[in-house]
């Protein structure tokens, strides 16, 4: 049976600290990818707390139909549907997340990067996943459901390692896809994930 190891270096009160702890984690599976720059805009119109419509300073590259990711200042709604793509204008609807913020916020609207990623949930050992600005990474399950989601803030990473650090967010899951979005407006992201998997049982 192989091995993964995470190595963890806490600095505390002046003080550090360096642990490795080793999982059965034999398989592995990494992604590292760019996540081109969000279009900026305005939330002119909002429609309820999960329905609006964002101008962009740009003309929209945005797909009706598509999914996307929207943010600002404190806050996020997740896969959202494009209702409708008319010039400058991105008419939304659904998602989850924050609800919308104050019409003539200032808004950032993201199509994620799908990577199409296979695996049993529940034989997950290790997860890391980084990027490099704020952003947002969702796991999807084998139906289409969202199986977890978290904001991505900028070079800070998100981790778990069985029975060590979180729970296992994903037990129980057959994860199909990831979707990695980037919330800045004038940049684009490095995004990076490892996972480690008992693949012997």
């Amino acid at each position: 049976m192989g091995s993964q190891t995470a190595i963890f270096n806490f600095s505390i009160a002046g003080k550090t600290i360096v642990g490795n702890l080793v999982t059965d984690a034999s398989g592995e599976i990494a992604h590292v990818v760019t996540i081109g720059a969000a279009e900026a805009g305005e939330l002119t119109t909002r429609t309820s707390a999960t329905a609006g419509v964002i101008e962009v300073t740009a003309a929209a590259s945005a797909i009706t139909g598509a999914k996307a990711d929207i943010f600002w200042t404190g806050g996020l709604r997740y896969n959202v549907d494009v209702d409708d793509v008319t010039e400058d204008d991105v008419t939304f609807s659904g998602g989850s997340g924050d609800d919308l913020p104050d019409a003539e916020t200032d808004v950032t609207i993201c199509e994620p990067v799908v990577l199409d990623t296979d695996f049993d949930g529940s034989k997950v050992q290790i997860i890391a996943a980084q990027n490099s600005l704020r952003g947002h990474l969702l796991f999807k399950d084998s139906n289409g459901d969202n199986a977890f989601a978290a904001e991505l803030l900028a070079a800070s990473p998100k981790f778990y390692v069985v029975d060590t650090l979180a729970d296992n967010p994903i037990d129980g899951d057959g994860i199909d896809e990831l979707r990695v979005s980037n919330a800045s407006g004038t940049a684009a992201s490095a995004f990076t994930i490892g996972i480690g998997y008992d693949s012997d049982t």
